[in-house]
């Protein structure tokens, strides 16, 4: 009765540390996107919907879109506090369920995990698709969840269990694959840490977890081929989402290559090129201190030291699955969460092997605490940078917004009933807009890349959100050839707007 309340107080004390340091994190690394509204590309397009869902395989966040706007009684919105803080709150499930089945004792420890994971990149990529944030961080905590019942119970009933929580969790968001598959190993090397397992132990336990895999993607292809015929749509063909994770064996070979490659140098995953040098440099620190702890293991004549090392083999492949999903170049920051979970593995060998350190092992843990934090501080730094970046953008796109729609109603023999037709709308140039790029470095992370943003693919969506002109368009085509439209000079100079045949006619740019 007694060791049930010392652990009952133990995890209280996690849960208090967790949700103290992801609210403290949370707030300086995306504190601007929570009290703020940014709204364009994505967001304006699905701000009353959840995003994509069945024709991009993602049969549970139909279903969740649909049951939260059934239960709340309206439609869905992208709210930046609420959506916002569900997210972080999910995350910081995520961390308190690893720390506490991964026994982890040391709390700087939990809020540096914390803090890695709340404010890693694809976080702040996601809150650039608010509408569905919560959804996917949501689906990842059910991927963890799914884990965990599997760790604590491994029996069938646990296994199946898993496997269907797995499975809802991939239907939200594909990217969750790596995160079930990491939460698996970390589990796996915590239970042959705590045991001397044989070899035939260990093979079982493989062999179970492998199954757990095999059962929750199969589950998910069943599930979604009859979410397809039920609506009668086929997969769409962006980022590869229609061929998911077929190909070929040298294709194959590449794919591992770039996913070991970019475990190691994070070049999609962390943009930030000072965080990029060092969240390498943690992971060589670690992969150092890992090679010292298989080494003692070795020595003392453990099968310890070589199922732990086929775990660590695994683990980056794991962590960068997303690569063997798609090709390279469709991978983008958003998709990379599982590769937080990076941070769990430099926690778990810091926390768990201190014994007999040596002087040099001690600096190396040190090394790797001090690292970690200047990853997290760097990460906030970045993610403020974006949304500041977005600020600026949604600022300059709504002023050049209202300066179009001004001198559109502006025209002569302009009516509120007259439609509009847009002439080479996805080619806008304007060389006395300065833009942002004299002002922020390159940085690519979906969507605060948007530069102009004007020629955003949702640009008129954004125009009717933020501006509020929505007029009846007219077909461009209409004009093709058309000698008056190409005597017209491009928007915004003098005469690039004009009344023909009744309709208002924009040219921003010449006919190719």
């Amino acid at each position: 009765m007694e060791k049930t309340a010392e652990k009952l107080k133990v995890n209280e004390s996690l849960l208090k540390t967790v949700l103290c340091s992801a609210t403290f994190w949370g707030l300086l690394a995306h504190g601007m996107v929570l009290f703020n509204k940014y709204s364009f590309h994505d967001d304006v397009r699905y701000f009353n919907e959840v995003g994509a869902t069945y024709e991009s395989g993602r049969w549970m966040l139909g279903i969740l879109g649909s049951l939260s706007a059934n239960l709340l009684g309206s439609k869905n919105y992208s709210l930046p506090v609420v959506n916002g803080t569900i997210t972080i709150l999910c995350i910081a499930a995520i961390v308190y369920l690893l720390a506490d089945s991964l026994r982890i004792q040391s709390k700087p420890l939990v809020i540096l995990l914390c803090g890695s994971m709340v404010t890693f990149p694809s976080v702040t990529g996601t809150f650039s698709y608010m509408f569905t944030a919560p959804y996917y961080y949501a689906a990842s905590l059910l991927g963890v969840v799914g884990a965990w019942i599997f760790h604590q119970k491994k029996n069938v009933v646990a296994l199946l269990l898993c496997t269907v929580l797995m499975a809802c969790s991939v239907g939200v968001y594909q990217a969750n694959i790596p995160v079930c598959i990491c939460t698996l190993l970390l589990y796996m090397m915590e239970d042959i840490r705590q045991s001397d397992m044989n070899w035939k132990t260990f093979w079982k336990m493989a062999l179970c977890n492998a199954t757990v895999c095999i059962g929750f993607v199969t589950e998910y292809f069943l599930v979604n081929q009859y979410f397809l015929n039920q609506f009668g749509v086929v997969l769409t063909d962006y980022k590869g989402i229609n061929h998911f994770g077929r190909t070929n064996l040298s294709n194959y070979i590449y794919r591992i290559l770039c996913g070991y490659g970019s475990f190691f140098y994070p070049s999609t995953a962390v943009e930030d090129f000072s965080a990029r040098y060092v969240y390498t440099l943690l992971i060589i620190v670690t992969a150092i201190i890992a090679i010292f702890v298989l080494r003692k293991m070795y020595i003392l004549k453990t099968p310890k030291g070589c199922q732990t090392l086929l775990i660590l083999i695994a683990y980056p492949i794991a962590a960068c699955f997303v690569y063997l999903m798609v090709e390279p170049w469709d991978v983008h920051a958003v998709m990379t969460f599982g590769q937080a979970f990076a941070f769990a593995l430099v926690v778990w060998f810091i926390d768990k092997y201190p014994e007999d350190r040596t002087k040099v092992e001690g600096a190396l843990c040190k090394a790797a605490v001090a690292l970690l934090g200047v990853l997290v501080t760097l990460n906030i730094r970045y993610s403020n940078i974006l949304y500041l970046k977005a600020d600026v953008m949604q600022t300059q796109m709504i002023s050049y917004y209202t300066t179009l729609i001004t001198r559109i109603e502006s025209i002569e023999g302009y009516t509120e009933d007259a439609q509009v037709v847009y002439i080479g709308e996805y080619d806008k140039h304007d060389k006395n807009l300065v833009g942002i790029s004299e002002y922020f470095d390159d940085l690519d992370l979906a969507t605060y890349k948007g530069e102009p943003i004007f020629n955003d693919y949702a640009w008129k969506e954004a125009m009717e959100f933020w501006c509020g002109f929505a007029p009846e368009l007219g077909d461009a085509a209409e004009f093709d050839g058309n000698a008056e439209v190409a005597s017209m000079p491009c928007y915004p100079d003098q005469g690039s707007i004009r009344c023909i045949n009744g309709k208002i006619v924009v040219k921003f740019a010449d006919e190719p």
